[in-house]
């Protein structure tokens, strides 16, 4: 009676499973300084951007040197994919992003800049699998502008929302090849 219509969105979740135990344990690590009181420098704490560059490497076993000034840390994506989209795309413009996808971006992309997205299809009717891949994204471009829209950029979520697949460097790399060559 309450849902007439049956429809149920699963696409957000919040996780209150291990509620407590988070509460405990982020109360008995409480550090607090002063400079916690006053705005930091906006692309983040450098002492967090150092940290994370220290981590990454040595995680990821890196042979280059990651630039702390050359990092931006965010409370969330909504935020940096929002300015993004307004700082690089003008009005009526399209990012392509593979679907599925979160679909918070589409209110993300177009709340400031009024742009929007297209989606390009992860899923293969022949083997019913989803396949990350550079096809996709031409298939994209070029419906996008067979309708007369400028596509402005591409969005990579990697790992994929909501499918948590992880593409690797060869999946990628020819995406990103496509995008220079177009411009994107």
């Amino acid at each position: 009676e309450s849902n007439p219509n049956g429809i149920c969105n699963c696409g957000v979740a919040d996780n209150y499973l291990c509620e407590n135990e988070l509460i405990s344990k982020l109360q008995s690590i409480q550090v607090w300084q002063k400079s916690h009181m006053y705005y930091p420098y906006s692309q983040g704490l450098l002492s967090l951007r150092k940290a994370l560059c220290t981590f990454f490497q040595k995680h990821f076993e890196l042979n280059y040197q990651l630039d702390p000034d050359r990092m931006m840390i965010s409370s969330g994506l909504t935020g940096i994919i929002s300015l993004l989209s307004y700082v690089i795309g003008d009005r009526d413009d399209v990012f392509l992003i593979s679907s599925p996808y979160y679909t918070a971006f589409d209110h993300d992309i177009s709340a400031f800049s009024n742009c929007a997205t297209y989606r390009c299809p992860l899923l293969e009717q022949d083997t019913g699998k989803f396949i990350f891949s550079v096809e996709i994204f031409k298939r994209g471009y070029d419906d996008v502008v067979a309708n007369g829209l400028r596509p402005r950029g591409i969005i990579i979520i990697n790992p994929s929302n909501p499918t948590g697949d992880i593409y690797d460097e060869q999946t990628v790399q020819p995406v990103l090849d496509f995008a220079a060559e177009k411009k994107l």
